[in-house]
């Protein structure tokens, strides 16, 4: 009697890491961290809604090509989020949409309310388009829209004569910080910062003179300008910053030692006459960790290999983030966002997210060499590398990079998976 076992070992192995508390987002909803509708606004007026969105929300690679664009994201098939104006008393039955961003988060929108609106009492609201939805199993059944509302404010004339605000940055585009605030291009949810940055930096770490700065241009002498800095890693966290008027040079605003997290600096401006205009900006200051882990034993070709993400360890990246896995063998790419990722599928007990994919060629070997069958000469298969990469909007100093489309964050995590034939019981009586 003779018995031939083939068998095959997967072993990936990545450096590990657990900074952050973990925090489960299985329903998708939209949180509002502030809207000052204590406020006098007018036909003109900017508006400013700090939100922290909760859940999945959809993305697709529409073209298939493996970038995400703004062409994809801006395809009906992803999530928007749209700010919309309601009729005079509050009404949402037919909405004025004053902003939209294409992405699947954001912790800010923008709007202008139009030029001769009615005076009376209005509301704003945040909708979805595409919040995923999960069964029990955590297999995704379909989307939901989830929407929130604000609370009442005045608007007290259809039209008011606000200062064509400009904002820049102290920051440079290159490997560590980048500076994505263009109200031109982008004034619904302009951005700046970094997203490459460890856990333990603070934003006086590597920017130059250890202050990070905004530049506030075209002020009016006939109004009032208040700058209050929002946390939205961290809700509690509201500071007054003040616009200093050198005796030479350009006005700025110092932004104070931060840690990790996402922030919104929103700027007031009160006319002579008692109207308010709002204009924010986010400031990121981010990790760009892929730390993954995988099962080790006995893998047959045809089964699922098991890929784990823990939770905690990739808390402290922005959440308007995503992972692609490229498995190595030919098979299409996939991407999660890192709220999917956070998402606990194995058990309520463990602050992991687990990711199956099956082989079904024979692999083994390192530096994708052919494996070929010692009798035969054919090639039976091939060692898989697989590639995990972060993607970001940011600018990383390069010519392809822009602050419209994801951009790969950092060198990918490789590592070469082995497999091989299942067990094969051959008898000879």
């Amino acid at each position: 009697m003779r018995f031939n076992v083939k068998y095959i070992l997967i072993f990936i192995s990545f450096i590990f890491s657990s900074i952050n508390v973990y925090s489960q987002e299985t329903v998708s909803s939209i949180d509002i961290i502030d809207f000052n509708s204590d406020a006098i606004y007018a036909g003109g007026s900017g508006v400013s809604i700090h939100i922290d969105p909760k859940g999945v929300y959809e993305l697709i690679d529409i073209n298939s090509d493996g970038d995400i664009t703004q062409s994809d994201l801006e395809d009906n098939q992803n999530n928007h989020f749209i700010l919309e104006l309601s009729s005079a008393g509050g009404s949402f039955a037919n909405p004025t949409e004053i902003g939209t961003v294409y992405d699947f988060y954001t912790p800010l929108i923008n709007g202008v309310i139009p030029a001769g609106t009615s005076e009376g009492v209005y509301k704003l609201r945040v909708r979805a388009t595409k919040g995923v939805v999960f069964d029990s199993n955590f297999d995704e059944t379909g989307y939901d829209q989830p929407e929130i509302e604000t609370m009442f404010f005045t608007i007290e004339s259809s039209t008011e004569n606000f200062s064509n605000l400009g904002l820049s940055s102290s920051l440079f585009d290159d490997s560590s910080n980048y500076d994505c605030i263009d109200l031109d291009s982008n004034s619904v949810n302009p951005h700046f910062g970094s997203v490459t940055v460890s856990a333990a930096n603070l934003t006086t770490a590597t920017v130059v003179n250890g202050v990070i700065k905004l530049f506030p241009s075209s002020l009016s002498d006939q109004s009032t300008y208040t700058v209050t800095l929002r946390g939205i890693s961290d809700s509690e966290n509201i500071q007054t910053l003040t616009i200093k008027d050198p005796t030479i040079g350009s006005d700025y605003i110092d932004l104070p030692e931060l840690p990790v997290g996402t922030y919104n600096i929103e700027i007031q401006e009160v006319t002579a006459g008692g109207k308010s205009s709002f204009i924010s900006v986010t400031l990121l200051w981010h990790t760009k960790i892929k730390n993954l882990q995988t099962a080790t034993g006995s893998v047959c070709v045809g089964t699922d290999a098991d890929f784990w993400v823990l939770n905690a360890s990739i808390n402290t990246n922005y959440k308007a983030s995503y992972i692609k896995f490229d498995f190595g063998d030919g098979t299409d790419e996939e991407l999660y966002t890192l709220a999917e990722l956070m998402i606990n599928n194995v058990s309520a007990s463990e602050n992991k997210h687990e990711i199956n994919h099956q082989y079904n060629l024979v692999s083994c070997g390192v530096n994708d060499e052919d494996i070929v069958d010692d009798t035969t000469g054919e090639i039976i298969g091939n060692s898989f590398i697989t590639d995990i990469n972060l993607y970001n909007k940011y600018l990383n100093g390069t010519t392809e990079a822009n602050c419209s489309d994801y951009l790969q964050n950092g060198e990918p995590q490789t590592a070469s998976i082995k497999t091989g034939q299942g067990p094969v019981a051959d008898f000879n009586m």
